[in-house]
């Protein structure tokens, strides 16, 4: 009689254990709203640019500077980054005008940091539109962004967005 009672009390933990990490996987995962607008220059020094013969434009790894308004929007809060670091690195086709743009980011706050990866695409003249995606590390473990890239000028970026797991 022991022994079922045992196996009846492991059976039930063992069925209970999915239920357990299910409820879990939810915590903090809300979907909130997210825009990060950033108000910079993009102007890339000669060295960092060069044409091949085929007409292909090489623009790589010179930064995307913040010269005014910063902010991460969440759920209709505003936050006040205290850093950010962009390097850029871009492919025209100057016969077609596609290219591709691919930027690092580093979106900084006390003591937690947004690492942010964005792919935007032009195909023809065309702006299309990108994506970005980003996670977040230090206090910001466990934040997870991503959204479109609307088009933009080279001295204002909004990027709006979904945020999972934001703390504050």
């Amino acid at each position: 009689m022991n022994k079922k009672i045992l196996l009846i009390i492991i059976a039930g933990i063992m069925l209970a254990t999915p239920l357990v990490g299910t409820v879990m996987a939810g915590k903090g995962q809300d979907k909130l709203d997210f825009v990060l607008y950033m108000e910079g220059s993009s102007v890339a020094p000669p060295d960092k640019v060069w044409t091949t013969d085929g007409g292909i434009m090489q623009i790589k790894g010179y930064h995307w500077g913040i010269t005014g308004d910063y902010w991460v929007e969440v759920d209709g809060v505003k936050y006040y980054p205290t850093g950010y670091e962009g390097t850029l690195i871009i492919t025209i086709n100057t016969k077609t005008g596609a290219s591709l743009v691919h930027v690092k980011e580093s979106i900084k706050f006390a003591d937690g940091t947004i690492e942010i990866t964005v792919f935007d695409r032009t195909f023809a003249g065309e702006q299309t539109e990108g994506t970005f995606t980003g996670i977040g590390t230090g206090s910001l473990d466990g934040v997870h962004v991503h959204g479109q890239c609307d088009g933009h000028d080279t001295h204002t970026i909004t990027r709006p967005g979904i945020v999972m797991g934001w703390p504050w």
